[in-house]
Formats: C-alpha cells, sequence, structure tokens
C-alpha cells in the first residue's frame, strides 16, 4: 500500500491463499484458487479490516482447540438373572400357566419391548415435530403462532384421536377451530399528524355602496358547514370545539376537506 494515495483513489490489498510449499490453495466452494481483497477509502480502513481478519482466523483456531470430543451415550447393560431367578425360571417352565412368563424372563424379551417402546416414542415425537412444522410453513400468513394457538390446536387433535404426525390432520384442526384461534396483533398505527393552528387572516371589509354608484360588491356568503381554515382554528380554540374536532377527524370526508383547506394557498 502506498504512502501516498490519491484523495479519491481508494486503497487495496490483495493476496493469494498458499500452502506451506507456496501451492496456492483451492476454495472448495468454487473449485478456483482462494484470494483474500480487502478495499477501503484509507489505509486506516483497510487495516482495521485485515485485523478484523486476522481476529477471525485466531478465534477459529481457539474453538478448535476447545472442542470437546462427545462419546456415544452408554447402552444399559443387559440385564442378567441371578443363579436363584434362573432356578426359579426352570422350575416355572415345567408349570403351563408359568411357562410364558419365564420364557420371556429368560430371553429378555421385556426389555427388548421397552427399548423398542422407547424408540418408537421418539420417533413419534419427532414426526410430529416435523409435520407441525410442515404446517406452520404452509400458513405463515393466516395462523398466528403462539402458545394460546397451539394449545388450541393440540387439544382438538387430542380430543378427536387424530394422528399428530400426519400434516392433513393439522389443516382439518385448524379449519375446525379457526374461529376460536387468536389473530396475529396489528401493527401500530402511525401517529395522526393534526395541521398547525394557522393564524386567523383578518377580515376583509364589506365593501358597501361607492358613493356615485348605485351598487356595492358583497361578500359571498359562507357556505353552511363549509371546512375552512377559519372554521378549523375557531373550533379548535375550545375544549368543546376540540372534542367536537377530533370527532369529525373519524369522518374521511372531513379529512379530506380539512387537508383541502390546509393544502390550498
Amino acid at each position: 500500500m502506498s504512502e501516498t494515495q490519491q484523495a479519491n483513489e481508494p486503497v487495496i490489498f490483495e493476496f493469494q491463499h498458499t500452502d506451506e510449499q507456496g501451492n496456492p490453495i483451492i476454495d472448495p466452494r468454487t473449485g478456483k484458487p482462494a484470494f483474500t481483497n480487502l478495499t477501503g477509502a484509507t489505509e486506516k480502513e483497510v487495516l482495521e479490516k485485515l485485523k478484523d481478519s486476522y481476529l477471525n482466523v485466531t478465534r477459529a483456531f481457539a474453538r478448535v482447540r476447545n472442542h470437546k470430543p462427545v462419546p456415544k451415550p452408554e447402552q444399559p447393560a443387559k440385564k442378567e438373572l441371578s443363579a436363584e431367578e434362573e432356578r426359579q425360571a426352570a422350575t416355572d417352565l415345567q408349570d403351563p400357566s408359568k411357562a410364558r412368563a419365564a420364557i420371556r424372563k429368560l430371553t429378555g424379551v421385556e426389555n427388548i419391548e421397552a427399548e423398542q417402546e422407547r424408540l418408537q416414542k421418539a420417533k413419534a415425537e419427532a414426526d410430529a415435530k416435523a409435520a407441525a412444522y410442515q404446517f406452520l410453513s404452509a400458513h405463515l400468513t393466516d395462523f398466528y403462532p403462539c402458545q394460546a394457538n397451539s394449545a388450541v390446536m393440540t387439544k382438538y387433535i387430542t380430543d378427536n384421536e387424530l394422528d399428530p404426525t400426519v400434516l392433513d390432520n393439522y389443516e382439518i384442526a385448524f379449519n375446525a377451530v379457526q374461529d376460536q384461534l387468536a389473530q396475529r396483533p396489528a401493527p401500530p398505527a402511525p401517529p395522526k399528524i393534526e395541521p398547525e393552528i394557522q393564524p386567523e387572516a383578518p377580515k376583509k371589509a364589506a365593501t358597501g355602496i361607492q358613493p356615485g354608484t348605485l351598487s356595492g360588491q358583497r361578500p359571498a356568503p359562507r357556505k353552511k358547514n363549509e371546512v375552512t381554515r377559519e372554521t378549523i382554528n375557531e373550533m379548535r380554540r375550545t375544549e368543546q370545539g376540540r372534542q367536537e374536532y377530533k370527532k369529525r377527524m373519524r369522518d374521511p370526508d372531513f379529512v379530506k376537506a380539512v387537508n383541502a383547506a390546509f393544502a390550498s394557498t
């Protein structure tokens, strides 16, 4: 980087990634040699980016060094029968009413069934979460994901003995309890900006009959309920008038008339 940079000329610092032998390192994402290109308006900006890059590499190495291997969970030890239990099972084999239970104990069928039940329960929970996620993905705009709505949906599926791992059952529940679900809160309305109270313009003196004329120009009579700056300012000068003004601002036609009155020159 040159110390004599032009005023508006960017500073560029670029280098290619190489291994210990100087061979280019290939980026596995692109299949092309890897480069680092740092650009800034000043040398200080480029140095800050270089500092951030170095810190990120240092932190990555620190994370690698601090990683701890996690072994697989220990498998439950196979239950071994005591000598007395084996003798009792052998005796029970001679009794037709106890033979089946004795065989199950000797072969460990009960332990196998308990493990299978645990695995099936875990799979069912995972499949139910996957089906619920698919439902939420398809209803991003018409379903508000909150605890109350989840409880309503779950209750309907449970009460009607529907399979929670099937996506169609969530659609059925949604159509059945849609009127019970909470709606997504509406975004807050932007604050209304009321027009400033303009000073009342001085009233023009009425033009009477001038000497030597038989008629004079009189001001045009104001239309009833006409909305002007004067009527608005007059309305907002008293507490009762301000209440009336707020009430009438709910009327879209009145709002248009107010905007037109203050927009006119």
